[in-house]
């Protein structure tokens, strides 16, 4: 490629470029936001990496669950043996990860919306999201493949198992389309950015207000929603009765 000429409508240049006299020139006049449109396909990357994580981890979760309702061990003396999902200590390795796939789950929703109707000014919020999706469900599906691999004793090595081929093929997603360290701290930097922005707004005054709504929200918010009487699979599926319950407990 040495002295290889590009023409100037051959160049990448869908946010930025250069005019014929060499200025440089972008419709995106903000820096962050002009990167973060830059990255949108990453953003895409991750949010599928997220979702087929959450496959896996719910797939690896009904293996387990099934097995250890099938795998019958021990027992009461004199009478035949139990299935070692019974054991609450079972119990305690797999369900406490049910109930966090099925969290992680409720916010795909939301993440695929705000992606399927992105723009240039809330690029920079779906970059976040999906971020920390990305990282969050990817280490969450390896601590299941882990712990459902070991709930099935030696048939978690079996092929007709799955879960030690997944196990096998799950480390990398960690690295893939962002490092999930560097993709927290992203996050993280995000966050605080917001919340300093909410703090120092309308100067000491406005930090007043923050903290005093921070502290006396909680006493206005209603009951916490999982005391209300439930009534049927329908409420305990809703997604958004979990939402609310996060939100009483985030402010609690």
């Amino acid at each position: 490629f040495d002295n290889v000429r590009v023409p100037r409508e051959n160049l990448l240049n869908r946010y930025m470029g250069g005019v014929r006299d060499g200025t440089y020139q972008s419709a995106i006049p903000n820096p962050e936001l002009r990167f973060a449109a830059m990255i949108g396909e990453l953003v895409g990357g991750r949010l599928g990496i997220a979702g087929a994580a959450l496959n896996v981890a719910e797939g690896a979760l009904l293996i387990a669950i099934r097995y250890g309702e099938t795998r019958t061990q021990f027992g009461p003396p004199g009478q035949p043996e139990i299935p070692i999902l019974d054991f609450k200590s079972h119990q305690l390795r797999l369900f406490p990860l049910v109930a966090r796939t099925y969290a992680y789950s409720f916010s795909m929703p939301h993440a695929k919306a705000i992606f399927a109707n992105r723009s240039q000014e809330t690029m920079k919020e779906v970059h976040v999201v999906c971020a920390g999706l990305k990282a969050i469900t990817t280490w969450h599906k390896n601590e299941v493949l882990n712990e459902t691999r070991e709930c099935c004793g030696g048939m978690g090595f079996s092929t007709d198992n799955k879960i030690g081929k997944w196990l096998a093929d799950s480390h990398v997603e960690q690295t893939y389309e962002g490092d999930n360290v560097v993709l927290l701290q992203q996050v993280a930097r995000s966050l605080l950015s917001e919340m300093r922005k909410k703090v120092t707004k309308g100067g000491p005054l406005g930090a007043v207000s923050h903290v005093v709504n921070s502290e006396f929200t909680p006493y206005l918010m209603d009951s916490n929603p999982l005391n209300r009487i439930i009534v049927g699979q329908d409420t305990l599926l809703d997604a958004a009765m979990y939402k609310r319950a996060f939100e009483y407990r985030e402010y609690k």
